[in-house]
């Protein structure tokens, strides 16, 4: 079903209008469908904060806000009365107030609505325009008559212009972009309810400034336009001599006092105008201000788990910035990222020996490429070379397709639904020059689409891949790069949510998921490979949880990704755990993925709007109170085979086992252990992850090292 959830705002449009010396504050409060990434999130579908939609008045400086609830602004639906979502504000030459709407996703009603108000609390219903949605506006500085409209229309974006207050609209001329793939009617390409603006020159209002794909100018009212920004060299966009935007225009903010300068923002961040006039033949009158604007929405992120030494190499799938990557990244500070391929970057993986990377566009688009990849490369200049191939191309999957890479055996796994909602598994044998694909498929997931997967690092020989999907399963499928694998379901039955995340603990049959929907409980834990499940939900806030991580170092400690940024617990195998928000450094951001590097315990935190973050697990990574109830002391975690023991208890007679993380014994020794430091070294160990088993009568307490 659907759970209408209150108290999310989304803000949509503030404005501030003087009242004779008096500043009123008005807030267009919105609500949204939370359905990311791909549209695909279900059990249950989430409407938030439609009860609380609407238009927002303040007259005390934000002290206290009043909801205008004038019947003009309710609609009914469901038998309940809601409030029209405002989604822009502008005000007009004599100080009035106009407004217009957007649809409540998930409800769809409220779109399409033009209203004005001369007191900010009545007001009144000047145009309703038929089967529309969003509505922008740009009023006149100088004549309180002329208003001018954009809207989201069923056929594309439409513009209008009434001169005489909203009484009457008339349909404007649009522009018409030069780029051969764009419609001459939606200058937009079909995404107005995504990217649309329009602005008056602030200074004459016969100079209008309308954005999409591209920006427009026209100079005479709208009757003619001129593109003054292209987002690439596509056919016809060659030929045109105006500066680069990033495309997906959605803002205009003139300069105060200089109306021939403006900031202009797009899906490629911040840009700056020192000529709007001179942009119609000038390629450098509009140039990037991303100068330590770090806003990137990443929906994949990847550490290399080699070359460690002169710094960071990460990799990872942006929305309408590419597949970003960067080399020998200094640990702190902002590192300039380089992007091959463009377009929307998607799943993002490199090879644990550092060979190759796998990048991925939308879709069931997966490429290879050797690694590391040239900075300044483009994947023009990178295909013909041997050293990038396509895994995989395809309308299938989703918009941004869940994948995974069995990195002991070179196989990659993607979600391979197709369209007309045939369900499969896409499975790639990769090799140095191209890649052997088939698709395997099973009644549990004919209907149930995958939405996080994969592979157990425990098994080696063959691929053991765990998917998660849509409707709250998780599967296992044995011997999965194989033409006969095995599947077997080991949902929880209290399961509910769409599976975000799937990781292991020490072993495989530790396995932590995570769900990202509200109103479920988020985080699920399994000591026996999925056969009984615990809640870890305690007292995280009602949030979708993206993504999970265990500290290999102390039993105790999880973090978690969500909307709000990164949340810790030390307690995770308490029946409650104490979940705390730990955004030191972050922000409160939505964290998407978390990947680790073994070799020293960095984890990777990307995030969909703020772009990159390294962290560290560590024996101290809650708080010293919570160590201190360890009995037993290793140091240093992080060694070459030598590692120190001490107890804060005399154990006499304690039996010490180390084991590789395959269960294969490596160490075995009865020893007393007390305050006094005792030693032990491995002869010629492998490098990895081991567990230190203590023994002695009941205390019985496991640790983790890693051998370098």
């Amino acid at each position: 079903g659907s759970l209408f959830k209150s108290g999310l705002f989304t803000v949509n449009d503030i404005a501030i209008r003087d009242v004779n010396g008096t500043s009123e504050i008005y807030v267009g409060v919105g609500s949204t469908f939370y359905a990311a990434p791909n549209g695909n999130i279900a059990n249950p579908s989430n409407i938030l904060g439609a009860q609380n939609a609407g238009l927002y008045r303040s007259v005390d400086d934000g002290t206290t806000w009043t909801r205008i609830e004038n019947p003009a602004l309710s609609f009914s639906f469901s038998g309940l009365t809601f409030y029209v979502s405002p989604n822009d504000f502008e005000i007009g030459a004599d100080n009035t107030l106009f407004m217009g709407s957007i649809a409540s996703p998930g409800i769809g009603q409220g779109g399409g609505r033009i209203y004005s108000s001369t007191d900010g609390t009545n007001w009144t219903l000047d145009q309703f325009i038929a089967s529309t949605d969003r509505v922008e506006l740009a009023t006149s500085p100088t004549n309180a008559n002329l208003i001018y409209a954009a809207v989201d229309a069923a056929a594309g974006a439409d513009l209008y212009i009434s001169t005489d207050k909203l009484t009457t609209i008339t349909a404007l001329n649009e522009p018409n972009d030069a780029d051969n793939s764009i419609s001459a009617t939606d200058f937009t390409r079909g995404q107005a309810f995504y990217d649309l603006v329009i602005e008056t020159d602030p200074t004459n209002d016969q100079i209008i400034y309308a954005g999409g794909i591209d920006l427009h100018r026209s100079a005479n009212g709208g009757n003619n336009w001129n593109q003054i920004s292209k987002w690439s060299e596509n056919p016809n966009l060659n030929g045109l001599n105006v500066p680069f935007i990033h495309a997906d225009v959605h803002a205009l903010t003139f300069r105060p006092g200089l109306n021939n300068e403006a900031i202009i923002g797009s899906d490629g961040g911040v840009s700056y105008a020192n000529s709007l006039s001179g942009a119609l033949s000038s390629p450098n009158a509009i140039a990037n201000r991303n100068n330590g604007y770090n806003v990137t929405q990443f929906y994949y992120g990847d550490i290399a788990d080699t070359d460690v030494a002169d710094g960071d190499d990460f990799a990872g799938g942006t929305q309408d910035n590419g597949s970003q990557l960067t080399n020998d990244a200094p640990a702190n500070g902002l590192t300039p990222f380089f992007d091959p391929i463009g377009g929307d970057g998607a799943y993002t993986n490199i090879d644990k020996d550092g060979n190759y990377v796998v990048l991925s566009v939308t879709g069931q688009t997966h490429l290879y490429a050797d690694y590391p990849i040239p900075p300044g490369s483009t994947i023009n200049s990178l295909f013909g070379t041997g050293s990038l191939y396509a895994i995989s191309q395809g309308s299938g999957g989703d918009f941004i397709n869940v994948a995974e890479l069995d990195e002991n055996l070179d196989v990659f796994f993607a979600n391979g639904a197709t369209f007309n909602g045939a369900n499969g598994i896409l499975v790639c044998a990769l090799g140095p020059n191209a890649a052997s694909c088939n698709t395997i498929t099973n009644a549990l997931i004919s209907s149930s689409r995958p939405t996080a997967m994969k592979v157990s690092p425990f098994t080696i020989t063959s691929t053991k891949l765990f998917l998660g999907t849509i409707d709250s399963r998780l599967i296992m499928v044995d011997n999965a790069n194989t033409a006969s694998p095995v599947w077997t379901e080991i949902t929880g039955s209290q399961f509910l949510g769409s599976v975000s995340d799937i990781e292991f603990g020490a072993t495989e049959q530790e396995i932590l998921i995570t769900m990202h929907n509200y109103g479920v409980d988020s985080v699920w834990y399994s000591t026996d490979g999925g056969t009984t499940w615990a809640s870890k939900e305690g007292n995280l806030p009602d949030i979708p949880v993206k993504a999970i991580l265990k500290n290999p170092l102390l039993a105790e400690e999880v973090i978690i990704g969500t909307e709000e940024g990164i949340y810790v617990t030390g307690d995770f195998n308490s029946a409650s755990p104490t979940w705390t928000q730990t955004n030191n450094g972050m922000t409160s951001v939505k964290v998407v993925d978390l990947d680790l590097r073994v070799s020293d315990n960095t984890i990777l935190a990307s995030t969909h709007g703020r772009g990159m973050f390294t962290g560290q697990f560590n024996t101290l990574g809650f708080e010293e109170s919570q160590i201190s109830q360890n009995n037993i002391k290793l140091f240093p975690t992080i060694n070459n085979g030598t590692i120190n023991l001490v107890s804060g208890t005399a154990l006499d007679n304690a039996q010490v086992t180390i084991y590789n993380l395959s269960g294969q014994e490596v160490y075995n020794e009865m020893m007393n252990l007390s305050s006094q430091q005792q030693s032990i070294s491995l002869t010629q160990p492998a490098s990895g992850i081991y567990i230190v088993n203590i023994k002695s009568g009941s205390y019985d307490q496991s640790l983790k090292m890693i051998i370098e």
